[in-house]
């Protein structure tokens, strides 16, 4: 599945993050996070879900969370005091709030 966000495409099976057609380079880790967050964008996602999701039960310190957080940020041109894709939910979590178009790949695009 690609999802587009303008300027930026994020493509799950290319393992790629794009934006105006230039890849962005970004950490396995960063890619992942992103990943969960645009795939689960119509909700808050808890910072212990995402750390059990991307961390598969491994013991991590928030300190982790935050940075992969930043990173993302970074990569996206974002920013926590006015975010345009990652808001932090003071107390909760976080959430994508861009607008996602879904486009899905066919085996043919190969």
């Amino acid at each position: 599945m690609v999802y587009r966000f303008e300027p930026f495409e994020l493509d799950g099976e290319g393992y790629s993050l794009t934006r105006g057609g230039r890849r962005i380079p970004v950490e396995p880790l960063v890619f992942d996070l992103l990943i969960f967050l645009v795939q689960n964008r119509w909700r808050v996602t808890s910072r212990s879900e995402m750390l059990d999701t991307l961390w598969s039960g491994k013991v991590v310190s928030d300190a982790c969370l935050s940075n992969a957080v930043n990173s993302a940020r970074k990569a996206l041109g974002d920013s926590a005091v006015s975010p345009l894709f990652i808001r932090t939910i003071r107390g909760r979590g976080y959430r994508f709030i861009a607008e996602v178009l879904e486009i899905p790949t066919s085996l043919s695009e190969c």
